[in-house]
């Protein structure tokens, strides 16, 4: 940090500026963001095109090997992957992004814009103020209807807002970089890496008698699914569980989910696409600071069907 003190802009006052000089390390800042918005043509579409690939998928034999079903998944992915590219949009995030805006306000700002006339300019007034009471009317709706938690509405129960200027500490020394942030969480939630296990307290519980295995049934992967929030965040595959119900409704993409989770637990063999994950860090709520990284919670959000071949297996069990 560099000060200079700045005698010839002092004027008449008896105070002189004093200018400092902050060094700032290099950053890149992600301004543009990548998705599909529910109950829109853009994710009929998406859902659409997967389904019709997928129930051509279904038409083929169910994989004999840890080879084949790693063909399969990856298969899968792709289809997910290129159906998202080709229906996705980039919405540019700035400080001023707001959740009601949609494509009509862009076309008459745009509009107004162009032209500067005062009819434009009430026409676009009018525009947002419908789009702001259709958002927030929907968003009533669904807390008075699905939550059932009218508190929802109120101010005191949102998120709590992080001040901008309180940086993380660890040890007593400021996390001022990515490398040094990261080494603080690591050392915070993986304290326990690499401790040995004693598992000698599993001999004392009793074995029981092996028993057939049953195969999966439709009816435990549709009561699996119902039991699933469609609202909850997906996977790095973008997949949703409300997408996946969607997909369950035709037999054919079914008999190819069934056949693919029979032959994981026949052949013992657990797919890496079922281990990737997405890391996000969100603030407890209710802490009068955010200085420490313990006073933050880490979830990780799997690829949504892995995580369905996981609650059918449990509940198999």
């Amino acid at each position: 940090m560099r000060h200079h003190i700045c005698l010839d802009i002092r004027g008449t006052s008896d105070h002189t500026p004093l200018l400092s000089e902050l060094p700032t390390p290099d950053f890149e800042l992600t301004k543009y963001k990548c998705y599909i918005k529910l109950d829109t043509p853009a994710y009929t579409s998406w859902v659409k095109d997967v389904s019709e690939v997928l129930a051509m998928l279904g038409d083929t034999p169910p994989p004999g090997s840890p080879e084949e079903i790693d063909e399969v998944v990856k298969a899968m992915s792709m289809v997910f992957s290129k159906a998202w590219d080709t229906h996705a949009n980039f919405v540019d995030v700035t400080c001023n992004s707001k959740k009601w805006w949609n494509g009509s306000c862009t076309k008459v700002l745009a509009m107004y814009q162009s032209s500067r006339l005062q009819e434009d300019w009430a026409e676009f007034c009018r525009t947002t103020h419908a789009a702001k009471r259709s958002f927030f009317d929907q968003q009533i709706q669904d807390i008075l209807e699905k939550k059932a938690r009218p508190w929802d509405l109120a101010s005191w129960v949102k998120q709590c807002q992080l001040l901008s200027y309180e940086a993380i500490s660890f040890g007593g020394q400021p996390c001022n970089d990515v490398d040094s942030l990261w080494g603080a969480l690591n050392r915070t939630y993986n304290a326990a890496n690499g401790r040995p296990v004693d598992l000698s307290i599993l001999d004392a519980i009793p074995s029981l008698p092996v028993r057939e295995w049953k195969p999966f049934s439709m009816l435990e992967l549709t009561q699996a699914l119902q039991a699933c929030s469609s609202t909850s965040a997906p996977g790095p595959d973008h997949v949703t569980w409300g997408m996946l119900k969607t997909l369950a409704a035709n037999l054919c993409i079914t008999s190819l989910f069934l056949g693919l989770v029979e032959a994981c637990i026949q052949l013992g063999h657990w797919l890496a696409h079922f281990k990737e994950s997405l890391l996000v860090i969100i603030p407890k709520l209710g802490k009068p600071s955010y200085s420490t990284p313990k006073l933050f919670h880490p979830i990780v959000l799997l690829n949504t069907l892995g995580k369905l071949v996981e609650k059918m297996l449990s509940c198999h069990m």
